[in-house]
């Protein structure tokens, strides 16, 4: 991806994300997980793919389309979110009464930032 591809994806993002987000290039020079994961996407694809994460934005993924390759936006909130929630529904600590309570709890839970950080849309 060229630098002027680079700007009309800052512009898209400046206009997708909520005021106050901040978003970075992923480092794929250090090995991790998620660069494995990506390589073995790419060799799928037939393309590279240009990752960003989006801070002190709505916990959400999504792609763009129309630029010479894919580009994913990651915000970190949203994983920790799924591994909350996931913990919860696949740990045998929890059972019955209890789980119901731990959900209920990270519902509220996620109700409240949303509404606190400004980014909660609410319809009457």
């Amino acid at each position: 991806m060229n630098e002027e591809e680079f700007a009309d994806v800052d512009a898209v993002l400046r206009s997708q994300l909520s005021d106050g987000a901040e978003w970075s290039l992923h480092d794929r020079s250090i090995k991790t997980p998620m660069n494995f994961t990506l390589a073995i996407a790419e060799e799928h694809l037939g393309s590279q793919v240009t990752v960003f994460w989006a801070e002190n934005s709505l916990p959400e993924v999504f792609c763009l389309k129309g630029f010479s390759q894919p580009v994913v936006v990651f915000n970190p909130r949203l994983l920790e979110l799924w591994s909350d929630l996931r913990y919860i529904f696949t740990t045998k600590e929890y059972s019955g009464s209890l789980k119901a309570s731990m959900v209920e709890r990270f519902c509220l839970q996620l109700i409240a930032e949303r509404s606190l950080s400004g980014t909660c849309t609410c319809y009457y």
